[in-house]
């Protein structure tokens, strides 16, 4: 064999292994990529001093919530209140330090309130991901609405979301139903949080997500007219993709923009309770 002929198979080799290695380096990246990006949707905690607190109100009670795994949470039971609000909260809160804030706030007077932990949040049991926290909205919902908690049972339900809770919240409201919807800086799908802070995830990449939670997709299947409310300021979830999920409610929805909000204020904003208050109690 000539030494040009050779050279030539050495160059088709060096080509090829350069080849394979890329296509490799890229196949990593996009498994590493699909493994790692659930755990940026997620900060399971658990504040033990508010839970301490919360033992001292006679009419709240520790509920237990079945959805594959214990869901456990909080129901203030008013006696008077034929109405129950269920929220569902962002990505670094959980259910006792919510509880103590509804508890500090007359907004939410005459009216019951059930915060349930996500799997992995709080004394909750489970493994939190988009799918398991999909199972547990609905279980949470339909538990409330079957007296499979405590007894309690209640078919006037409002479901309210924050944040990475609107998600679910969606979905709940489109597979269980609900009285009333409203949703605390919501987004389109998860896929706009990623991009608020690496913004890649477009088209065919959006497949590398290992975390989904298309919200647009639940939100046309929701028979009643939400409220959302969101901010131009917003440094985590853009406005436009808060903008871009309140066309796809059938029923319309009533908007709440408020201009120099930051997302952490939004739930006690003056502003946004003053509309909470005029929707909670019509």
């Amino acid at each position: 064999m000539s030494k040009d002929k050779k050279k030539q198979i050495s160059r088709g080799e060096r080509a090829w292994r350069v080849t394979v290695t890329m296509l490799g380096a890229v196949l990593l990246w996009c498994i590493i990529t699909y493994l790692v990006t659930p755990f940026f949707m997620k900060f399971p905690n658990r504040d033990t001093e508010a839970e301490a607190m919360l033992g001292s109100f006679g009419n709240v009670r520790e509920v237990v919530v079945h959805a594959g795994s214990e869901l456990s949470g909080y129901l203030l039971d008013d006696p008077s209140s034929e109405r129950l609000l269920i929220y569902f909260y962002g990505i670094s809160d959980n259910a006792a330090s919510c509880m103590l804030g509804f508890l500090d706030n007359s907004t939410y007077e005459d009216i019951d309130i059930a915060v349930i932990d996500w799997p992995s949040y709080g004394k909750s049991k489970g493994f939190c991901s988009d799918n398991s926290m999909r199972s547990a909205a609905c279980a949470v919902v339909n538990a409330f609405k079957e007296g499979a908690v405590w007894g309690y049972s209640c078919s006037d339900i409002i479901i309210m979301g924050y944040s990475l809770g609107t998600g679910p919240a969606v979905y709940a409201a489109a597979e269980c139903g609900c009285s009333d919807l409203v949703l605390i800086s919501p987004y389109y799908s998860a896929a706009d949080l990623y991009n608020r802070v690496t913004p890649i995830f477009y088209g065919p990449l959006k497949g590398l997500l290992g975390f989904r939670m298309d919200s647009f997709e639940y939100a046309k299947e929701v028979s009643i007219a939400p409220l959302i409310i969101a901010s131009e300021t917003d440094t985590r979830v853009p406005i436009e993709s808060s903008g871009r999920l309140a066309d796809c409610f059938p029923a319309g929805c009533e908007t709440l923009i408020l201009t120099s909000a930051d997302h952490g204020s939004l739930p006690a904003d003056p502003e946004v309770l003053q509309a909470l208050n005029a929707r909670l109690h019509p």
